[in-house]
């Protein structure tokens, strides 16, 4: 009688119980090809709804998790019954999917050739891209598999991978990988290992892991786990030459933040503290452990010091997305800490030694050599900028010159410190600011040992390598896909494959200043009092409050109530100042989401410094709204209420944010005239 039903393919609504729990065990029967995770990582999936489900009445015939990274669909899972196969509920599946995210770049995974679905991926209309090794001990052949959407070659700019986010672990998750029999709740840590993870994760150990399997006591043991350590993973963390070791102040601080009693009642947490210090100073984006009461803990008494997400294996699994952005927009760690730009002069080398990429083999010599032709190069026609922590040790430097048309950065290195993807982030966008005021077209970085979290952030930035340079077209104004087009020496899309508003607004973001007046992307205009203007957007202060010059921060937050829902993302806004009566900035909108307060503040803290308690005064019947937004721009000529009714009667401000036409948007944006 129930295959008289029709099969209804849906996302998964995260308060279906019992429909979780099939999806559960049928992954679970099939975790040799999936890999497994545990059922709350499952309901989290569920909770961001990222689980679509076929279904026949109360019958489950298959489902498939996916990611949804930048503009493009990450596949994790895809598994359908046995009893239920070439019945064509696989293709129902990805069609729903490319259906639902029809306005992302296309979906994208990787499968072990070996295996037997390496046959049905043509069939559901994928295509081969690559083939290359895996993590796994043999080394099987990983095939990435790509299925188009249709949005043309326009973008493909945004084409290149970002470099795979850093992640250390304890050493229990690193024996549950490279061990036998270490039981049910290995497999939690095993799901790092997976395919779909291969373009996304590195895994990294610290000097703390290496002498954590030194004091094991059997032999063979402690000879296998070092040399695999040695052999296969990259080791971060590790003290600087000059013997300034910023993991030892770290470490302290972390301590110094929990309880006593915790401290006395298990002692591991001095270790723990250790490695999670030696892994934020290395570079690392988050932490590992099975130990959910080292998570509660540590991740507390970390916060306030380093942005390094410390989690279970599957919850960063389900936020790995979150995690990356978390490290590369970091703005509240750096206001108020005192940091400062200055210029350099050309008898900098000893200065600047900390900046030296030990990591990549280069030698002093090198360094030095490289260093003076930069710093004296800059110093005819460029820039020497040297930056500097609140205790005025060297924390990055990049040098640069204009030559014809374009910006030339000789020499681009930020220091290893929990903040350094924040502040490389940062400083890309600095550059990119240089160069639009120049009106040059294009930035080359010819320095050949970038720091780690410089290259970790230039492919997010717009910026892709040819040999050992990178470079990023600079693009200036308002222009029409058309015009972004023949800039970028792409041919224009055809009336059939246009790029969706989503992809155009991932374009404007890697090309800032950049604004494509027909992305179709909606536009709103946002009123907010003066206070909350000034300490929000920023006017009055830079990122950092002792420094304006650096800029304001790429992304900010803020909450207000949920209702009326009118605000979506990607889109544009418009901030308009009630008590000012004018328009003063625009911004790009990123993110829109409605939770209880603890969860806003769970996943936003990163960007502002409001507790879960004050977010909840913006709250009705429990819930309020996170608007994440970013590059701000103020107008030179802020536009007056009166010049808005001018243009349009339909601008009108309204106590809540309402929508406009994306050609009004260019009017005020044009007339703002943004410096």
């Amino acid at each position: 009688m129930s295959n008289a039903l029709p099969v209804v393919v849906r996302l998964l609504d995260p308060a279906e119980d019992k429909l979780l729990a099939k999806v559960f065990h049928l992954a679970e029967r099939h975790k040799r090809w999936l890999g497994m995770l545990p059922l709350p990582a499952y309901a989290d999936y569920a909770a961001k709804r990222l689980i679509l489900v076929a279904v026949r009445g109360e019958d489950l015939l298959g489902y498939t998790i996916f990611r949804l990274p930048k503009t493009r669909v990450t596949l994790v899972q895809l598994c359908v019954e046995p009893a239920r196969r070439g019945e064509g509920v696989a293709q129902l599946l990805v069609d729903e999917l490319s259906r639902v995210h029809a306005d992302r770049e296309g979906i994208a995974l990787r499968c072990r050739r070996d295996w037997p679905a390496t046959h049905a991926w043509p069939r559901l209309g994928f295509e081969v891209r690559s083939n290359a090794p895996g993590r796994s001990k043999e080394g099987h052949l990983l095939t990435a598999w790509w299925r188009d959407h249709g949005h043309g070659d326009l973008f493909s700019s945004l084409a290149a991978e970002s470099a795979r986010m850093p992640v250390a672990m304890d050493t229990n998750v690193f024996r549950d990988l490279h061990e036998d029999g270490r039981g049910e709740r290995a497999e939690q840590s095993q799901a790092l290992a997976a395919d779909w993870l291969a373009d996304d994760i590195d895994l990294v150990l610290t000097p703390g892991n290496l002498l954590e399997f030194n004091a094991i006591e059997d032999d063979a043991l402690r000879q296998r786990l070092l040399g695999t350590a040695q052999a296969s993973y990259k080791i971060v963390g590790r003290p600087p030459a000059d013997g300034h070791d910023p993991a030892i102040k770290l470490t302290a601080q972390i301590i110094g933040a929990l309880p006593a009693d915790d401290l006395s009642r298990d002692t591991s947490l001095h270790t723990d503290a250790k490695l999670i210090a030696q892994a934020a100073v290395g570079g690392a984006e988050a932490f590992v452990t099975r130990d959910e009461n080292l998570v509660n803990l540590l991740s507390a008494a970390a916060a306030p010091f380093t942005d390094i997400w410390v989690s279970t294996p599957a919850d960063l699994l389900v936020h790995l997305d979150e995690i990356r952005d978390a490290a590369s927009y970091s703005p509240v760690r750096l206001r108020d800490t005192g940091f400062t730009v200055a210029e350099g002069d050309a008898r900098v080398d000893d200065e600047l030694r900390p900046l030296l990429n030990h990591g990549a083999n280069e030698r002093r010599t090198h360094f030095k050599a490289v260093l003076r032709s930069a710093a004296q190069e800059a110093g005819r026609s460029g820039s020497r900028r040297v930056i500097r922590g609140p205790d005025g040790s060297v924390a990055a430097a990049m040098f640069f010159v204009l030559a014809g048309d374009e910006l030339a950065v000789s020499f681009f290195r930020v220091a290893s410190s929990p903040l350094a993807r924040t502040l490389a982030n940062q400083l890309i966008h600095l550059l990119r600011r240089e160069a639009a005021s120049a009106s040059v077209e294009r930035i080359l970085i010819r320095d050949r040992f970038l720091s780690p979290a410089v290259l970790g952030t230039m492919p997010d930035c717009g910026f892709q390598q040819h040999g050992d340079l990178w470079g990023a077209a600079v693009i200036n104004g308002v222009l029409s896909r058309k015009e972004v087009a023949a800039r970028l020496g792409t041919a224009p899309s055809d009336a059939g494959s246009l790029p969706a508003p989503r992809v155009l607004a991932a374009l404007e973001r890697s090309h800032w200043p950049l604004k494509v007046r027909d992305a179709g992307l909606k536009c709103f205009l946002v009123p907010i009092r003066p206070a909350p203007a000034d300490a929000l957007l920023g006017r009055d202060t830079g990122l950092w409050d002792s420094d304006p010059t650096l800029g304001l921060s790429r992304q900010h937050v803020y909450y207000r109530a949920p209702s009326p829902p009118v605000l979506e993302a990607p889109g544009r806004v418009l901030w308009y100042v009630s008590g000012e009566r004018r328009v003063v900035a625009s911004s790009r909108l990123d993110q829109v989401v409605v939770a209880d307060p603890a969860t806003l503040h769970g996943r936003f803290r990163h960007l502002g410094v409001l507790g879960a308690e004050q977010i909840g005064r913006q709250a009705k019947h429990g819930k309020a709204m996170a608007v994440r937004f970013g590059d701000t721009e103020f107008f030179t000529r802020p536009v007056s209420l009166e010049r808005l009714r001018a243009m349009n009667s339909r601008m009108e401000p309204l106590p809540s944010p309402r929508q406009i036409d994306e050609e009004d948007f260019f009017r005020v944006y044009e007339e703002g005239a943004p410096g």
